[in-house]
Order: C-alpha cells, then structure tokens, then sequence
C-alpha cells in the first residue's frame, strides 16, 4: 500500500509480506500483521500495532511514536525520534534513532539501541544488551543474560 501523504486507520492483515509506504506522510492509527512487515513513513509513524510473523522493519524520516511492534525473529526500527513505543523480538532488536525515550524492548538474542541521546528505556535482552549514546544514556533500565 502506497501513499504520497498518510496512511490512516486501516486494519492489514497480510498471510504474506505487508508493505505500506508514504512518501511526506504519517503512518497513524493503524494496524497491520503479516509473515513480514516493512513500513516506510515520509513523516511519522504513530499509534501503530505491528505483528509479523518474522520481521518487522520500521523507517520514519520523523519519529515512531506509541508503537507497538512484535516480530518473531528481528525489528528493526529507525527514525531521528523513537518514543513511548514497545518492541519484542523473537531474536534480534535494533533500534537506531538521534533520540531513544520512553521504550521497552524485549528480545530473546541480542538487543541494540544506538542514538544520541537514550533515555529512560527499559531493554530485557537474553544475550548481550547494547546501548550507545553518542551525547547522553541516562535512565534507562537493562537486563540482560550475557553483557550489558
């Protein structure tokens, strides 16, 4: 599914791969499962519930915000803010973002969030837990198996 502007308020249910993409826009008040999920926002991803059966992967030219992603194996998120959202993968989760806050993330491997300023997140890894601030890492709670 494509739009130059938003995507809004649809329901996706995919038994394959789900893609949908904005080229200025927002991803906002939807929801949208499939073996694999890849969604592309021109502005903001926001109040959105991800579930693929395998991978999840997330761009935002702006920010995610109060998202919801569950991927079976990897999620990958990316955006210059990932805020108040929550990520559970069943391997792997990375996130890349200027600006990390307010997020719990759980994965069954490794999990890795990189950013400029990683606040106030709550990361359960069960192996190795990676946080890399370039300016700050302040708050943020992290369990993990192996290294932290």
């Amino acid at each position: 599914m494509a739009a130059a502007i938003e995507i809004g308020g649809v329901t996706v249910q995919a038994t394959q791969g789900a893609t949908l993409t904005t080229t200025t826009g927002d991803i906002v008040n939807s929801t949208i499962e499939g073996s694999t999920v890849a969604l592309t926002a021109g502005n903001n991803i926001s109040n959105t519930a991800v579930e693929a059966l395998t991978t999840a992967d997330l761009t935002a030219t702006a920010g995610i915000l109060d998202a919801s992603v569950v991927a079976g194996t990897t999620a990958t998120l990316g955006a210059a803010l990932i805020a108040d959202s929550s990520v559970f993968a069943g391997t792997d989760a990375t996130l890349t973002a200027a600006q990390i806050a307010g997020t719990a993330v759980t994965a069954l491997n490794d999990a890795a969030l990189t950013g400029a300023v990683l606040s106030a997140n709550a990361i359960s890894a069960g192996n190795d837990a990676t946080l890399t601030g370039t300016v700050q890492v302040v708050g943020n709670t992290v369990d993990a198996a192996a290294t932290a």
